[in-house]
């Protein structure tokens, strides 16, 4: 992570990449990064902004019609 901006999967966008570590017989065909979500291995991952956080928990209480006033 570089500030406001992260690294994540040039095929998916997602954040959730993992370096791996060479192994003791590495011939150098190992990718360096590996995603989580899609398992792509590649060598350099894109910069890109953070995105927004998720939404709030009142909007979510609101779409499943529930007042955000009301106390439990």
């Amino acid at each position: 992570m570089i500030g406001d901006k992260i690294e994540a999967c040039p095929e998916c966008d997602s954040h959730n990449i993992r370096q791996r570590q060479p192994a003791c017989r590495d011939t150098g065909t190992t990718k360096s990064y590996r995603c989580t979500i899609c398992t792509h291995s590649f060598d350099d991952p894109i910069i890109r902004p953070k995105l927004a956080a998720g939404p709030k928990a009142e909007s979510i209480l609101k779409r499943l019609g529930v007042d955000p006033e009301e106390q439990l």
